[in-house]
């Protein structure tokens, strides 16, 4: 077995993140590698409690400045989403699901956006940077890959006492339908797919950038952290291998890379730490 020095790979992965271009997109909050100040304020102690198996929406209003720094303000419904990092026992703050209005968003940043997922720090906010950067070296392998945005954010009055919450980094993650868009696909929700049902090269790709960051917590069969793209609802993936694979990231995306406090070392695969790969 090897150990993996992270230290080593992160350096790495930041020369690469400034050497290369990102995946294409025409979408103006994801064209900029600049961190995002906003801020959310309204019903914010309700959502933080809100983490059962049924979360609703919560009307909140989400700040940030335009290139003049002039605060810009729109309406937002948001909701707690995720499994694992939803539970208040794991997790200080749940994985958000922020649902814009088309009225309210209109020539603004999010301008077109209809739902994105927003990561929060879990156990501190330097594992949602690690985070960040696993999905930029993945839009270096492939453009087949959610395209995201680092957010430096405020809750406002998040303890319903008219307390703000400290900055902290979140990630704004590109929504599924418009990743597979962008790469002339569309998104599939197929279960039971084989991974020798899909692209043989993607497959392959996407298990060794696994490997790479000592994530065993997915799997193509169960949909575990994986989702599929396709060129069309006819596609037949087993006789056209037309499905291709990318990874999410959402639940444990850097595992032994960043050596997480919140991940367990696997009960099957013969692996002793979660910092070590067979």
């Amino acid at each position: 077995m090897l150990r993996v020095h992270a230290r080593l790979l992160l350096i790495s992965s930041l020369f690469l993140v400034a050497q290369y271009t990102v995946a294409q997109t025409h979408d103006k909050l994801f064209e900029g590698n600049s961190v995002l100040e906003l801020a959310l304020s309204g019903e914010m102690h309700e959502l933080l409690m809100d983490r059962g198996n049924d979360p609703q929406y919560h009307a909140l209003e989400l700040t940030y400045k335009d290139t003049d720094g002039k605060p810009l303000r729109l309406s937002v419904k948001v909701k707690a989403r995720g499994h694992f990092r939803k539970l208040k026992e794991n997790c200080k703050y749940p994985p958000l699901l922020l649902n814009f209005s088309k009225e309210s968003s209109e020539n603004t940043l999010f301008d077109n956006q209809d739902k994105l997922k927003l990561v929060t720090p879990c156990q501190g906010d330097k594992y949602v940077v690690y985070e960040y950067l696993v999905y930029k070296i993945y839009n270096l392998i492939s453009p087949m890959s959610f395209n995201v945005r680092l957010v430096k954010m405020t809750f406002e009055n998040f303890n319903n006492k008219g307390k703000d919450s400290e900055p902290m980094y979140g990630l704004l993650i590109e929504d599924e339908e418009k990743m597979a868009q962008r790469n002339s696909m569309i998104a599939v929700d197929r279960t039971m797919v084989r991974p020798e049902q899909t692209q043989t090269k993607e497959f392959l790709k996407t298990a060794v950038f696994e490997y790479l960051i000592g994530n065993t917590d997915w799997s193509v069969q169960y949909r575990q952290n994986i989702k599929l793209i396709a060129q069309d609802t006819l596609s037949r993936p087993l006789r056209f291998r037309t499905i291709l694979i990318m990874r999410v990231l959402l639940v444990h995306p850097m595992l032994s890379l960043q050596n997480n406090c919140y991940l367990v070392r696997p009960v099957s695969g013969g692996i002793e730490d979660i910092v070590f790969r067979i």
